[in-house]
């Protein structure tokens, strides 16, 4: 009778103890999320930028999304993505997204798109945080900031 106390006892404690994972694997399953409450969301980096013929260089140029439609396909977007916890590589991100709200507050998402492999997220203050954008939600923003540089 006491062993199976005992045994019951170390089930319990390694049950209690599985649920009390270290920050990092508990920042893995966290999910970005975005407000609902965007006015604005504002893309700046290497892929906006152009070639300036008459300075000789590339020129940063930022994209203002405020349509309702083009904000509401990156959110979709990032819901839509499916966490990360493998290997990745150490590139920096093509696009910082900046998400401004109706009350002024912002918060910065890094994007790396790519047409010919997975394309990512993550939170500019959560490098725990990687997630993956499906496909098509991929290509919805690529075709949205390909109309917006024309």
């Amino acid at each position: 009778m006491k062993k199976m106390g005992l045994i019951m006892f170390l089930f319990l404690l390694l049950f209690a103890l599985s649920g009390c994972g270290n920050d990092k694997g508990n920042s893995i399953r966290k999910k970005i999320q975005v407000s609902k409450n965007v006015s604005m969301i504002t893309v700046k980096g290497n892929g906006t930028a152009v070639y300036s013929e008459t300075e000789k260089r590339l020129i940063d140029r930022e994209i203002i999304l405020e349509e309702t439609e083009d904000i509401e396909v990156i959110i979709k977007a990032i819901e839509n993505s499916t966490s990360h916890s493998g290997p990745m590589t150490s590139e920096g991100e093509n696009f910082n997204l900046v998400f401004t709200n109706e009350d002024n507050t912002s918060e910065t998402i890094h994007l790396w798109l790519y047409s010919d492999r997975a394309s990512r997220i993550q939170k500019a203050m959560d490098e725990g945080v990687i997630q993956i954008l499906n496909k098509e939600d991929a290509q919805n923003i690529s075709k949205i900031l390909s109309e917006k540089l024309l």
